[in-house]
């Protein structure tokens, strides 16, 4: 805990978040985590993150959940994962080539958010796509979950980069390798691995 006194309570306010990140993370890797919502906010969120990563040498970690009724067993859930796994795909494919670490986990669970909260470090770094709403929305609660677990969350509204968005979709996209693809069950067990180029 720190004292009133500390080195650490001392510092000036001024200083950034990256510049923070920075210190923190020099010796492992940092890792910025997308939280797929839907296709569009997901997509914006990715491009935040990228350029945010850029900047920080960081890797990339877009992050799914696919929660499985207690009526089914866990890993036989009602949508196909391939489906899925292949919309993750896209979705990572749309970035530029520019050699920044990309991987995609798909996890089955009960509960989402509990799963989330599970898989993610302490004082992550987060990134999601969230649309204003006057009314709360599920992906508007889980921001706040992740906050009050004390996770440094980075929201992206769209509706600023939507007309971009459309631009670049109808020119096409590039290539673009990903690291690795993983679903992986919500008690931690590894269903399928495998890394992957998308087209």
């Amino acid at each position: 805990m720190k004292s009133f006194g500390s080195p650490e309570m001392m510092e000036p306010r001024g200083r950034s978040f990256a510049s923070e990140l920075v210190e923190r993370f020099a010796a492992d890797p940092l890792e910025v985590n997308v939280i797929f919502t839907d296709f569009e906010t997901t997509a914006a969120a990715l491009k935040a993150a990228e350029a945010f990563a850029r900047d920080l040498g960081a890797r990339i970690r877009l992050r799914a959940g696919l929660v499985v009724p207690f009526q089914l067993p866990i890993d036989q859930p009602l949508m196909s994962v391939e489906f899925l796994q292949n919309l993750l795909r896209s979705l990572v494919g749309r970035s530029e080539p520019d050699g920044l670490e990309r991987s995609i986990h798909l996890y089955l669970c009960r509960n989402w958010t509990d799963s989330l909260l599970e898989i993610l470090n302490y004082d992550s770094v987060i990134v999601i796509g969230l649309r204003k709403r006057w009314w709360p929305t599920a992906a508007s609660r889980l921001v706040h979950i992740l906050r009050a677990n004390r996770n440094r969350v980075i929201v992206v509204d769209p509706n600023g980069q939507q007309k971009e968005s459309r631009n670049r979709a109808a020119r096409g996209c590039n290539s673009i390798a990903v690291a690795e693809v993983r679903v992986e069950l919500s008690d931690g067990r590894l269903k399928e691995s495998g890394r992957s180029l998308t087209r």
